[in-house]
């Protein structure tokens, strides 16, 4: 086993520099004369190809490597049989080396899609051969055999993240501001998903034009910074990830133009943007740096717009704007609340509350585990109801037991319990629902192609979904947020590749 892994390392470290180093071989022994070539390697799509035998002596040279043979554990190249074994030359080693052995393991040609069952498997169209390919690492030409695992928070205006099951992060959609974490503001938008380097996310949240994941419990954020949302000493763009103070992270939630987060504790810190009190310190002040909200015992947090939520005990409060009734709070003046207010219903305040969500202008919670409750704008039939039009406290939705619930601008998702079904009601004009008709609805919607997804994220007017490691999206593409390069609507569910 040791001179075959030997042998493969000699085959690809032929074009290397430094490889009598890593092989152990002494300069000093090397003959002036080349060896012959290696025989070509034989082998078929599935198997590993033969190796080529070993060169011969050649003016009285010492006998030349062992040519390597088909490619390192996926056999020859997709459809075809194995590459021509290199010969070894007598300036790069002593004795012949051994034979190598036939593949096993690494990448393998298959029709079978990539998912999260067989992440050793790539599709034909993506798979490639040594040195790309190994039997440690088994990657594809475009990019390790992933599946999505996790998908963001929050209502970015026209960009998409997810986290892949190999710890890494995609981005897709408007850049102008550096949101993608490229390094550049140029390309302003980019269609398919692009690496992010950043650590692996635990978290994401997306707020309009800035992105923020918690990796080890550090937070790391990119995008707009005009208001200080990314907690730099820049007003500029920051357009790869900058790494914050903060540390014990567990959440991280993004509004318009500011960011908060929930620590291990449950402390809420925020930053950003304040002019409607967003920040929760009871003023609407430009403050910079990042400041403490006055809360404990803090269990989730979010944001949207100009608005933040946070649940407590089992309780939901709400600070920040509040002009279309999206902290569910009769008594602000002048259309926002500085400081954290209780989400009340029409004859108390809201409790039991076990999930929250939050749009630009509306929030819904999911109490007892049975129920939906909104509040804010149904302008557009966000609450699955015809009226009201809009309620400054948190009444029954008409989405009936849900198991999970997610708001956008003025439409809202809910995954079904028992049947797990998705359905979506409110704006459709830009496909939001996704049921193929491009026009808005109060009725629940069930999104095409779609059964029994896991988890949901909606933007402002595009939207995606986990389905068996796969992501889906739809609605709004001008900036090619759905990850398809469409310039239009995309009424319907489509897979992102990676």
């Amino acid at each position: 086993m040791i001179r075959t892994e030997r042998a493969l390392a000699l085959g690809v470290c032929l074009l290397a520099i430094g490889c009598n180093a890593i092989l152990g071989i002494d300069e000093r022994q090397v003959a002036p004369a080349t060896g012959g070539a290696g025989g070509s390697g034989a082998g078929s799509n599935q198997a590993g190809g033969a190796s080529g035998a070993a060169g011969s002596t050649s003016g009285g040279g010492t006998s030349g490597a062992a040519g390597a043979g088909g490619s390192a554990g996926a056999g020859g190249s997709a459809g075809a049989g194995g590459s021509a074994g290199a010969g070894g030359s007598a300036s790069t080693g002593g004795a012949s080396g051994s034979a190598g052995a036939a593949g096993s393991g690494g990448c393998v040609d298959s029709t079978l899609r990539c998912n999260a069952n067989q992440p050793e498997r790539c599709d034909a169209d993506h798979w490639t051969a040594l040195p790309s390919c190994s039997s440690t690492s088994p990657i594809c030409a475009e990019g390790a055999c992933v599946s999505a695992s996790i998908l963001p928070h929050g209502n970015s205006e026209s960009h998409t993240c997810a986290g892949l099951s190999d710890g890494s992060l995609r981005c897709w959609g408007s850049n102008d501001q550096g949101q993608l974490g490229l390094g550049a503001t140029a390309p302003a938008q980019v269609s398919t998903p692009t690496l992010v380097v950043v650590g692996a996310p635990s978290a994401i949240a997306l707020g309009s034009r800035h992105s923020c994941v918690v990796s080890q419990q550090r937070i790391s954020c990119w995008g707009d910074n005009t208001y200080g949302q990314i907690a730099s000493d820049t007003s500029s763009p920051v357009t790869q990830p900058y790494l914050l103070a903060l540390t014990n992270v567990d959440q991280i939630a993004a509004g318009r133009d500011h960011t908060c987060a929930l620590s291990h504790t449950g402390e809420v810190f925020c930053w950003g943007r304040n002019q409607l009190g967003q920040l929760g310190q009871g003023n609407t002040q430009t403050l910079t740096g990042i400041v403490q909200v006055e809360l404990s015992a803090t269990d989730a947090l979010v944001a949207a717009g100009n608005t933040t939520c946070a649940l407590s005990q089992g309780r939901v409060l709400c600070w920040g704007a509040n002009d279309q009734g999206q902290i569910g709070a009769s008594n602000t003046v002048d259309g926002f609340a500085d400081e954290p207010q209780a989400v009340l219903t029409d004859t108390s305040t809201l409790k039991q509350v076990s999930s929250i969500t939050l749009g630009p202008t509306h929030g819904c919670a999911r109490v007892n585990a049975t129920r939906v409750y909104c509040w804010g704008s149904n302008a557009s039939g966000a609450f699955a109801l015809e009226q009201p039009t809009q309620s400054s406290v948190a009444i029954v939705s008409g989405f009936g037991d849900s198991d999970s619930v997610e708001a956008g601008r003025e439409f809202t998702c809910v995954l079904r319990s028992g049947s797990g079904a998705l359905e979506c009601a409110g704006l459709g004009t830009s496909g939001q629902l996704g049921d193929g008709s491009g026009t808005s609805d109060h009725q629940p919607q069930r999104p095409f192609s779609l059964s029994q997804p896991t988890t949901l994220f909606l933007g402002e007017s595009h939207a995606c979904a986990l389905l068996a490691g796969d992501a889906w999206c739809w609605g709004a593409s001008s900036a090619g947020q759905t990850g398809q390069g469409l310039s239009t609507p995309l009424l319907s569910p489509a897979q992102v590749t990676w």
